[in-house]
């Protein structure tokens, strides 16, 4: 695994997959411009995506706004502890799930690796905040894909 693995699936809770993250912060409660916005990742491709659903007059602002969290993230002192709890949380509760069991073990399989939630609970744990900022380094130009209705159609 890439040495910022743990720092990027930390740097996706922090961006977009919790109710203290700064999409649903900032995006949703703050600025009341999306009910859902959340970040979630290809695992294996090492792709993320910010998913919502706004109003077409919004959508040039609302992807500034959402351009705007990388840089607050960059910028502010993060609550890395609550980011690495959350995900604690979630690799704790994976013998609760038939799917999620499934999911760990084809992940392992699939990267060749016999990792043990609780192996991934360390990893989490030893990650810094410089690590997670770093991420942000590694990041492209984002590339936008914005879908308008059943024949992608401009609604009114």
């Amino acid at each position: 695994a890439h040495r910022l693995y743990y720092a990027y699936l930390l740097f996706l809770v922090i961006l977009g997959q919790s109710p203290t993250s700064y999409l649903f912060r900032n995006i949703r409660e703050k600025e009341s411009l999306a009910y859902s916005i959340y970040a979630s990742q290809l695992i294996y491709d090492g792709v993320f995506y910010v998913m919502t659903s706004v109003n077409p007059s919004q959508e040039d602002y609302v992807l500034k706004r959402i351009a705007d969290q990388f840089t607050l993230i960059d910028e502010d002192s993060l609550n890395l502890e609550s980011a690495k709890q959350y995900i604690i949380n979630k690799m704790e509760g994976i013998s609760e799930s038939p799917r999620q069991s499934v999911d760990f073990v084809f992940r392992n399989n699939r990267l060749n690796l016999s990792d043990s939630p609780q192996d991934l609970i360390e990893a989490f744990k030893k990650v810094t905040e410089k690590e997670v900022k770093e991420v942000l380094g590694h990041i492209g130009s984002p590339y936008t894909f914005v879908y308008r209705g059943v024949n992608n159609e401009e609604i009114e």
